[in-house]
């Protein structure tokens, strides 16, 4: 059981080097942006110009804290709050384009890892990895 521990914690930080890394060689501008930020722009950016609570739910944060962290990311020039054209009551969060390319950069990153790692494998082997993933995954 240590064995299967110990592989999957060394293939998680095997990986997650790797993008960070890239993050680090790719985008030093964007060095002084902290992690816990990093994670909400990514959200932003997965979203795809959410409302504020569309944000809010997706980060786990209450609607107060939602608004004080949009209302940092604009002052730092990280999005923007754009009025909807349906609905004036409606606002959506906008990623400013630099960092739209930085997660779309990131992503085309990670599907090329994760490419990478399942051609080493072969169609047994990656049918044998899913169903053992989706009976993991049911557990948590």
């Amino acid at each position: 059981m240590d064995e299967l521990k110990n592989s999957i914690e060394r293939i998680y930080e095997k990986y997650i080097a790797k993008c960070l890394q890239h993050k680090a060689e790719s985008f030093s501008g964007l060095s002084e942006i902290s992690v816990t930020d990093s994670h909400y722009l990514e959200i932003l950016y997965y979203l795809d110009d959410p409302t504020f609570s569309q944000f809010a739910d997706a980060a786990n944060v209450s609607k107060p804290a939602a608004t004080q962290i949009i209302k940092k990311f604009i002052a730092k020039g990280y999005l923007s709050k754009v009025q909807s054209q349906t609905d004036k009551r409606v606002y959506r969060l906008q990623l400013h384009d630099g960092y739209k390319q930085y997660f779309a950069e990131i992503s085309r990153v990670e599907a090329e890892l994760f490419k990478s790692v399942v051609s080493a494998l072969t169609e047994d082997e990656i049918t044998f990895l899913t169903k053992t993933l989706h009976k993991i995954e049911s557990k948590l």
